[in-house]
């Protein structure tokens, strides 16, 4: 029992002797962090995580955020060059991704292109295009977007209405889907396409009604082009320079990207070699954009799928910057409904009156074989598959592939 006791009382002796040492060591105080480059204060932060979604500030140094906390403790972060921006209560949100935006192609045609959205009748269409052909009588071609299927359904616009407004240069004009284009009698004599020209695979040539007995064997064309008809008239025209995409995507990230809190998008056509295609490049390594674009090339049926393929890995090598990849392969199914385009299971509810047929559908762009060949080549290359299907017969081949 002694043995015992003074074994206790040498623990408890061990014990006092260790404690006073204990008491004296002060944790070491944490070292102050590097100043943020950005502290955004005195706002509503909303985190997107779920153990802590909200927040007062956030400290931001080289392009990263490196502390969402408190506006006291972001008080550490901030130094002499610290630019601190007050958020007055603000909400604060995490960038937004856009899944399907043509940033490059959309923004030359917003800045190079009359703008005829939403415009209620072919009048509106009219006027808009002389006052851009007057406004800028450099343009050797006038082009435009925006016109839509539903106001001139049927054959769609013709080309005797822009004549009266251009009858000496060129016109072409994207519907809003682009899968239509609009054109004078200048630019069907451009593209050298008359009643002798044949509907193009996977594209239609509108006709003046009755015309096929006139101007044979085809009929003279109305003015508007469907699908890969346009681009009997587009493959003629010079694409915009690198300088003009540069120039477009600049107007881009300040007017579209910045204020609605874009910071990622996905642009669903590019081109190998393309004009677009260097200008994105070009300003990813010169630091000039200030959005992250992944963006999809496209292939077609007419493609030799083996040289296409080296070709796309060759120009997806080439963009190892962050800010700009070229991870995914574009492939239109089909049209669209509007245009008559679109690939149905049944015949479309105007099919007799706008094509002679009671039985007309559509027409797939790829045939099943051909796009499941192409599925698994493009799959064992490493590439993203990003389908354009809107009929219900072109989805279905589309998910069977």
């Amino acid at each position: 029992m002694r043995r015992i006791a003074l074994l206790g009382a040498a623990v408890c002796l061990g014990a006092l002797l260790v404690l006073p040492t204990v008491a004296a060591a002060k944790p070491k105080p944490k070292p102050k962090p590097r100043p943020a480059t950005t502290v955004y204060r005195n706002g509503y932060v909303w985190t997107v995580d779920k153990s802590k979604p909200r927040a007062r500030a956030v400290a931001v140094r080289g392009g990263k955020i490196v502390f969402v906390c408190s506006d006291r403790r972001a008080k550490a972060y901030i130094g002499k060059k610290t630019k601190v921006v007050n958020l007055k209560g603000r909400m604060m949100l995490p960038g937004f991704v856009d899944s399907h935006m043509h940033a490059s192609m959309g923004s030359a045609e917003m800045v190079f292109m009359a703008q005829l959205w939403g415009l209620p009748t072919v009048e509106d269409y009219v006027d808009a295009v002389a006052d851009f052909a007057d406004a800028h009588p450099d343009f050797e071609v006038i082009r435009g977007i925006g016109w839509s299927n539903t106001v001139v359904p049927g054959i769609g616009p013709l080309k005797e209405d822009l004549d009266a407004v251009v009858p000496d240069r060129p016109v072409a004009l994207w519907s809003e889907d682009h899968h239509s284009l609009w054109v004078n009698s200048k630019a069907l004599e451009f593209a050298e396409i008359t009643g002798a020209t044949p509907d193009p695979k996977d594209g239609v040539i509108e006709r003046v009604p009755g015309t096929e007995v006139t101007d044979p064997p085809h009929g003279t064309p109305s003015g508007t082009l469907r699908e890969t008809a346009a681009d009997l008239m587009t493959a003629r025209l010079p694409d915009y320079t690198v300088e003009q995409y540069k120039e477009a995507m600049h107007w881009f990230q300040d007017e579209i990207a910045a204020p609605l809190g874009l910071t990622t998008v996905f642009d669903p056509i590019l081109y190998i070699d393309g004009n677009a295609t260097q200008a994105l490049e070009e300003m990813a390594r010169d630091g000039e954009l200030t959005v992250r674009i992944r963006a999809a090339l496209e292939i077609t049926p007419e493609d030799d799928l083996t040289d296409w393929i080296k070709a796309a890995k060759a120009e997806r090598a080439k963009h190892t910057h962050g800010m700009f990849k070229t991870p995914a392969v574009k492939v239109f199914a089909d049209g669209v409904v509007e245009g008559h385009t679109a690939y149905l299971a049944e015949p479309y509810a105007d099919a007799e009156e706008y094509k002679g047929d009671p039985d007309f559908r559509g027409e797939p762009i790829w045939q099943p074989a051909a796009m499941n060949e192409a599925f698994q080549k493009l799959d064992k290359a490493g590439f993203q598959i990003h389908v354009h299907s809107i009929g219900d017969a072109a989805t279905s081949e589309t998910l069977d592939a």
